[in-house]
């Protein structure tokens, strides 16, 4: 978690590990449902601001929502 200087807004970062996503079709979802991500404008939905990606990781850039995990 931190926070977004411009705007005042708290942000969560998380972090997917490209050595994690075994198969060429994981990877490949798993872009899909980012290039979607970027669209979404709901307040139930997370919105995702930014998305970096390193030869390593690909690091999701989104609004914090406090409260746990959603599997918790």
């Amino acid at each position: 978690m931190g926070e977004l200087e411009i705007i005042k807004q708290k942000i969560a970062a998380k972090i997917l590990q490209k050595s994690n996503l075994k198969t060429k079709d994981l990877e490949e979802k798993v872009r899909r449902e980012i290039r979607f991500a970027r669209y979404f404008r709901h307040p139930n939905i997370i919105r995702l601001y930014e998305v970096i990606e390193t030869n390593t990781e690909i690091i999701l850039i989104m609004e914090y929502a406090p409260g746990g995990e959603l599997y918790d």
